[in-house]
């Protein structure tokens, strides 16, 4: 397809610029458009206008995070997303509308404070980007890795944080009804259960391990591997930011 040789490539590039750490970079982006594409395909039976909304859902799954306040300010991040798709891509000025909107909407914080926003025709696709996100959160891994980047250098404060997040927000997206659509009403529960064996087996680690310093005594700031934090949403190391 046409628009994803169009849109990896300023992925990467855009990644790297940021310094966008691997919980939000490609690897994560890859996630929420295979998430995208798997939940668009099956929805087109009941919605046959997405038909016609496919370069925007998986515009919008790879480049969601290019404009996260964590990273870069969400303007810049926004003008330099927008200022690509209108010189760079096949995408029409509807289409790019469409793409800011749902990326600058779809984050767990903005939804639980201001609800879901109306995109007209796009609210379905807006749905499918969103619970595709949503769905790559249940990786204890990832969140205890955005820790060690952003957070907390030291993998045990790091987990512990991870811990906290599954706890209070992502294994409490189902009962907040934040799933949707019938593909992401059926996956989380899936992914709910693996998450927290995962997270089981993290504690595990963390109770076994006779270490005395974190990282094996590594600080992760003094390598130059962590990266800053533009804004972790005041939340210091309670690990509840957005990921």
């Amino acid at each position: 397809m046409k628009i994803l040789s169009q849109i990896i490539p300023f992925v990467f590039s855009t990644v790297k610029e940021y310094r966008i750490d691997e919980s939000h970079a490609v690897g994560h982006a890859f996630d929420v458009l295979h998430h995208a594409h798997v939940n668009w395909k099956s929805s087109l039976e009941s919605y046959p206008h997405l038909e016609d909304q496919q370069n925007v859902i998986y515009t919008s799954a790879l480049v969601h995070d290019l404009c996260d306040a964590k990273y870069v300010d969400p303007h810049k991040g926004l003008a330099k997303i927008q200022y690509y798709l209108a010189g760079q891509t096949e995408l029409s000025p509807v289409e790019i509308g469409a793409v800011s909107s749902i990326i600058t909407t779809m984050s767990y914080s903005k939804v639980r404070k201001k609800g879901f926003p109306t995109l007209g025709t796009y609210q379905y696709a807006y749905h499918i980007v969103r619970e595709a996100d949503l769905l790559a959160a249940y990786s204890p891994d990832r969140s205890i890795l955005y820790n060690m980047y952003c957070v907390d250098p030291h993998w045990k404060q790091a987990c512990k944080n991870a811990h906290n997040l599954m706890r209070n927000r992502v294994w409490k997206h189902g009962q907040d009804k934040l799933f949707l659509t019938p593909y992401g009403k059926t996956l989380y529960k899936e992914y709910e259960a693996e998450s927290r064996r995962r997270m089981d087996v993290w504690l595990q680690i963390l109770q076994d391990s006779t270490m005395t310093t974190g990282t094996s005594g590594m600080d992760l700031h003094k390598t130059g591997y962590l990266y800053s934090s533009v804004d972790t949403g005041g939340t210091g190391g309670g690990g509840t930011v957005d990921v």
